[in-house]
């Protein structure tokens, strides 16, 4: 959702910018300590002066020294470490602090929009002579659109965006900064393994092993298999199944089964302003709650899912909520574009030109019949759904938006929600909102 709508949904400041700046910083101070051992070891053995001399004590020397430099490196990359993890931690706390004065700013704004409109209707009622009468303040949504207060909703938008922008780029630093530091010269000091180890991704239960490669084919790749699961990720299933569906071709080329079992994902991460690619490595194997087929069975999409918690920070919980245009970035590698109340003729028209769109749904209902909300009892509330065609049906332009949670739907609060509709240009834009899209392959 926009920053606009974000505020005027009076969100608080954890769901305006999330993220817990204590759990870095606290990650961030546990490797002082370790860091801090590493370097006195390397002190501790540097310090050692063998008295023999010849062939030996040469060679011993020489040890002593590598080993050494060992040590000290793999104190500096966990210092590196840590740095990063405590910059990040004052990003986000800087971008919490900014998004709780946006609130108060926004608040403010309505405020001078209320007191400006409660004047007016004064000031009417005396000139028809029609004194003290009683001044009923519009909704939110109306006084948000009046011109009084706008410079200070417009502010409060902008210091929201650009907090989030902050984190958004502290963390992509941060996380290029990690995995600098984490090729650690653990040769050096004697701790090398036999081979690089891949740890599944944390918070919902064990992971259950494939019993085979999963499927690749077109109909794998088809939205007719993808059931979202018990994570609410629906924003990061919305945007890879768009690009299954489009360009089947793209996943199959960014996700390789390896010789051992596992599988190597290929995302992409911003850097400076580009989208670099960046591989996952993953074992074959998925967990109960995840993405599955119609039969329950994991999929390519059970892997896609595994990979991107094991990107975004290693527990399910990292890729719980989120945009649909991070996750066409993600997985394609180019720029999204995100667009308010697009018009069907306008996606039609990028669909024909080979664009990839997700787009996000309004809020749950509220008492306010003016808020910005979900209309239709088919629609799912603050969910992302995919967006694979326009065309006439029954002598009218209609989209065609499809429900992750599978071509059935599901049920939510008491009411069954569609797995994928067909809509005229006023239903959809009385249910959805953004619209994001990516450029097709070679466009």
């Amino acid at each position: 959702m926009s920053a606009f709508t974000n505020l005027l949904l009076e969100q608080q400041v954890d769901e305006l910018v999330p993220g817990d700046p204590s759990a870095t910083a606290q990650a961030g101070a546990s490797l002082r300590p370790v860091a801090d051992s590493w370097n006195d070891a390397g002190a501790d053995l540097a310090a050692v002066r063998p008295e023999w001399v010849g062939a030996a004590g040469d060679a011993f020397r020489t040890r002593q020294r590598l080993d050494t430099e060992g040590w000290t490196s793999a104190a500096e990359s966990l210092a590196r470490a840590r740095a990063a993890l405590l910059d990040f931690s004052d990003t986000l706390t800087a971008a919490k602090t900014t998004a709780g004065v946006a609130i108060m700013q926004f608040e403010a704004g309505l405020r001078v929009a209320a007191d400006d409109a409660a004047a007016r209707v004064e000031a009417a009622a005396h000139a028809a002579g029609v004194p003290n009468l009683p001044f009923v303040a519009p909704p939110r949504v109306v006084l948000a659109m009046l011109p009084a207060g706008k410079d200070l909703r417009d502010g409060a938008c902008a210091m929201l965006d650009g907090a989030r922008d902050d984190v958004r780029t502290a963390g992509d630093d941060a996380a290029s900064r990690l995995d600098e530091a984490g090729v650690l010269p653990w040769g050096a000091v004697g701790l090398a393994g036999s081979g690089d180890s891949v740890d599944d991704p944390t918070g919902k239960g064990t992971h259950d092993p494939l019993d085979g490669p999963v499927g690749l084919t077109d109909d794998d790749l088809s939205l007719a298999h993808l059931f979202q699961g018990q994570i609410g990720d629906c924003w990061f299933l919305a945007g890879a199944g768009a690009v299954a569906a489009s360009d089947p071709d793209w996943i199959r080329e960014h996700i390789q089964a390896q010789p051992d079992g596992s599988y190597e994902v290929t995302f992409y991460r911003e850097e400076d302003g580009d989208l670099v690619p960046v591989t996952v490595t993953v074992d074959a194997s998925t967990i109960a709650d995840g993405v599955h087929d119609a039969d329950g069975r994991p999929t390519w999409a059970s892997i896609y899912e595994k990979a991107a918690a094991a990107m975004r920070g290693g527990d399910y919980d990292d890729i719980d909520g989120g945009y649909a245009q991070d996750s066409l970035e993600m997985v394609t590698g180019r720029h999204a574009e995100t667009h308010d109340d697009m018009s069907l003729s306008d996606i039609r028209e990028g669909l024909d030109e080979g664009r990839i769109y997700a787009v996000s749904t309004e809020t749950s209902d509220t008492f306010n019949p003016f808020d910005d909300e979900v209309d239709d009892d088919r629609v799912v509330p603050n969910h992302a759904y995919v967006i694979d065609d326009v065309r006439q049906v029954d002598g009218e332009l209609k989209v065609h938006v499809v429900n992750p949670w599978g071509p059935d739907g599901g049920p939510l609060d008491g009411e069954d929600k569609s797995g994928a509709l067909w809509l005229t240009e006023q239903q959809f834009h009385e249910s959805f909102d953004d619209t994001s899209s990516v450029a097709g392959r070679n466009r």
